[in-house]
């Protein structure tokens, strides 16, 4: 009879981190990535597919997941890779002030007026840009980013998104950066967002030794830059993996990040049918770590978790 650890891994693709006993990943030895850490991020894939399959998690910004919205039949006229690559970048940038369901609502806004290119967002006023995106863009912070990264792709770029890492970081932060080289132009790079940060710190799978933090101490994610974070998931995060890593984050880091009432309804039927008793203990307990962490970085929050290694 199938477990109910086969049945959620035969659902989707869970990522499989390395196996107990394959060290070959491992550059320092003195790293937080032990045994628990391995059982901890596998039982987050399984919790991620259970959740996918019910359309509980929103799809991930990938660049296969926005190709499916801006491919060449869903464009009036078409427009060639140079300007999916760049309405990509909108979707990204858009994804990180909202969720990626508003995100893709307000590319095809844009798209609506006919504001497609970056001499489009260029030419126009911030004003302008923050009309359109008035549902999903209060403060006009996206708007302002949107008209900066126009007006230097135009003035710096001749209207064409860079490949080189160097050229993207002078007009985008980190994480939009990490993901268009990843999923546009074939980097393997490790891609760290927020969500990705968050979630390793709420359940302790992040190397604390050069972070600083000390015990008990109140953790601020400025403490953790994406630099620290990278640099502890290098050391045993397989090659390649990273991109698939932040999809996954990031779309959990959505829904238990903002954890209503009826979703957690949804998430706990989800883990009941489908985790043995010990599974389902173990993710539930994952599950609420990394919802009361939100709750505790939220502006005015507090978090006193204690800084150790797995």
């Amino acid at each position: 009879m199938e477990t109910p650890r086969q049945k959620a891994t035969r659902l989707g693709d869970a990522w499989n981190p390395p196996r107990k006993g394959d060290n070959s990943s491992m550059q320092n030895p003195g790293c937080a990535w032990t045994e628990a850490s391995t059982k901890k991020l596998n039982l987050l894939g399984v919790i991620c597919t259970l959740l996918s399959k019910e359309g509980i998690l929103p799809k991930p910004m990938s660049f296969g997941a926005a190709m499916e919205f801006i491919g060449a039949d869903n464009l009036r006229p078409p427009v060639d890779f140079r300007g999916r690559v760049f309405i990509y970048l909108v979707m990204v940038v858009l994804a990180q002030k909202s969720s990626s369901d508003d995100a893709i609502a307000a590319v095809l806004a844009f798209l609506g007026q006919g504001l497609v290119s970056p001499d489009d967002f260029a030419a126009a006023t911030v004003q302008s840009l923050k009309k359109i995106l008035d549902d999903y863009d209060i403060n006009g912070k996206a708007a302002a980013t949107l008209k900066s990264i126009g007006t230097d792709l135009v003035a710096n770029f001749e209207g064409s998104v860079p490949f080189k890492r160097a050229d993207l970081s002078s007009i985008c932060d980190d994480t939009v950066t990490s993901l268009l080289m990843s999923h546009v132009f074939g980097s393997t790079d490790t891609v760290v967002g927020l969500h990705t940060r968050k979630i390793l710190t709420a359940l302790d799978m992040v190397d604390w030794e050069e972070s600083g933090t000390s015990e008990k101490a109140e953790i601020k994610m400025v403490d953790l830059p994406p630099a620290l974070v990278k640099r502890s998931l290098k050391t045993w995060l397989p090659k390649g993996e990273g991109s698939a890593l932040h999809d996954k984050m990031d779309s959990l880091g959505r829904i238990l990040g903002n954890l209503r009432q009826g979703t957690w309804g949804k998430v706990t039927r989800v883990l009941n049918s489908n985790l043995s008793p010990k599974e389902k203990k173990a993710a539930t307990e994952m599950v609420l770590s990394i919802s009361q962490f939100y709750k505790a970085t939220r502006p005015g929050g507090r978090s006193t978790r204690s800084c150790r290694t797995t």
